[in-house]
C-alpha cells in the first residue's frame, strides 16, 4: 500500500507535470514555426513593394526619352529589380537566369504581388507602372525567389527556437528538482505516519 501511494504521488508530481511541459513546449515551437513563417512572408513582401515604389521614382520619361537615374536598384541581397514593356521583355536590368524565360512571357500587371512557380521554386513578383514610352507602357518589377530570402529569415527563427528551448530546458530541470524534493519530503511524512500508526496499535 506504501508503495501504491509513493507511485501515485509520483505520478501527479514528477510525472504529470513533465509530459505537460514536453507537450506545451512542442505546440509553442509548431506555433512559432508557423508564425514565423506567416511573418516572414508578409515582411519580405512589404520589402518587395517598397522597394519597387522607390525604384519607380527613378525612372522618368521625358520628351519621349526614358531615363533611368543612376541610383536605381537593381539588384540585393535576394532580390532583382528590372525595367520592362507590359509583355514582360526587359528595357533595362537583367531578370534571375533561372526565372528568365517564365518572366519573359508573363505580362506586366499592376497589382498585388504575386506568385510564380518554377521547377518547385516559389518567386514573388511585384509590378508597378511608370509610364508610357514608345508607344507601350513600362512597369518596374521586382523579383524575389522565395528560399533566397528566407535563407535570411531562418537564422533568426532558429535562434529564437533554440531560446525557446533553453528556457523550457531550465524550466524543466527546476520543475523535475522541485518535485523530487517535494516527493521525498512526502515519502518521509509517509514514513513518519507510519511509524506513528505502529506506535499506536
Amino acid at each position: 500500500r506504501k508503495m501504491r501511494k509513493l507511485v501515485s504521488i509520483k505520478r501527479y508530481i514528477v510525472y504529470v507535470p513533465t509530459i505537460l511541459m514536453i507537450v506545451i513546449a512542442i505546440i509553442i515551437l509548431v506555433m512559432t514555426h508557423l508564425l514565423s513563417d506567416a511573418a516572414v512572408t508578409y515582411d519580405i513582401m512589404q520589402d518587395l513593394r517598397r522597394k519597387v515604389l522607390r525604384n519607380q521614382g527613378c525612372v522618368t520619361v521625358e520628351d519621349g526619352t526614358l531615363e533611368i537615374a543612376d541610383d536605381f536598384l537593381f539588384r540585393d541581397d535576394y532580390s532583382s529589380y528590372v525595367v520592362i514593356e507590359k509583355n514582360g521583355k526587359v528595357i533595362e536590368g537583367s531578370y534571375p537566369e533561372d526565372i528568365e524565360s517564365t518572366l519573359m512571357k508573363t505580362k506586366a500587371k499592376q497589382e498585388r504581388v504575386r506568385k510564380v512557380m518554377k521547377n518547385g521554386e516559389k518567386y514573388y513578383v511585384k509590378d508597378l507602372r511608370v509610364s508610357r514610352w514608345n508607344g507601350t507602357p513600362v512597369f518596374v518589377r521586382g523579383i524575389v525567389k522565395k528560399s533566397d530570402a528566407y535563407s535570411v529569415y531562418r537564422t533568426m527563427e532558429r535562434i529564437s527556437m533554440l531560446c525557446i528551448l533553453g528556457v523550457f530546458l531550465a524550466l524543466f530541470i527546476f520543475q523535475y528538482v522541485f518535485a523530487k524534493q517535494i516527493s521525498k519530503e512526502l515519502k518521509g511524512m509517509c514514513e513518519t505516519a507510519e511509524v506513528i500508526g505502529r506506535n499506536m496499535d
